[in-house]
């Protein structure tokens, strides 16, 4: 569920205010850059101080209810945000994750087509974290050696492939160089990138 309940606020206090989009668009600056921001913000309810209290003034909102309002919106993207990540915990296999010399892949289109997985998730046998943990890793650089084999030591738009991850668990994760030999540990959420693209 998406939040809206500050989208609904905005919007009957155009009404009662007697303001149209481009009204309000006129209020906050420049209106086509002011409406896009607006838009983005009723998403995400993430905008700067100074966007939000001049919005805030162009519809003379209440600031007990806006408040308010603003909290049960918070209050459903923490919730989905959540949600979200139960959902990748029950997903969750043990993979390979591919780390290429460019953090930002070229060319990017392909990756937001295709998705960044195709070029850097590779899938492990599920049993593999109820073998001895040497045994594990020395599995996980034998899925590394097939890759890059295939791959021709690429990880796709990422470019040569630098080192890799054999992600144990949701929250644990191992670096190794491209010989096999561990850089370090990773505890906590894996972070994940995320690459979008807009056709106008």
């Amino acid at each position: 569920m998406k939040p809206s309940h500050i989208k609904k606020y905005i919007d009957l206090r155009k009404r009662e205010l007697g303001l149209s989009r481009g009204d309000l668009g006129r209020r906050l600056g420049r209106p086509e850059k002011s409406l896009r921001r607006l838009d983005l913000y009723c998403l995400t309810l993430k905008e700067s101080s100074e966007f939000i209290l001049k919005l805030k003034s162009a519809i003379a909102a209440d600031e007990s209810l806006w408040n308010q309002i603003l909290a049960q919106d918070l209050a459903l993207l923490e919730w989905e945000a959540l949600s979200e990540e139960q959902k990748e915990r029950e997903r969750f296999q043990p993979h390979l994750w591919m780390n290429g010399v460019r953090s930002i892949p070229s060319p990017i289109f392909v990756v937001c087509l295709f998705g960044e997985n195709t070029f850097r998730k590779v899938l492990l046998p599920i049993n593999i974290g109820s073998l001895p943990e040497q045994e594990q890793f020395q599995i996980a650089h034998q899925y590394f050696l097939k890759f890059s084999v295939e791959t021709d030591g690429f990880a796709g738009p990422f470019g040569p492939i630098k080192s890799y991850y054999y992600r144990q668990t949701y929250e644990m994760a191992y670096e190794f160089d491209l010989n096999g030999k561990m850089i370090k540990e990773r505890r906590g959420r894996f972070p994940k990138n995320k690459a979008t693209m807009r056709v106008k």
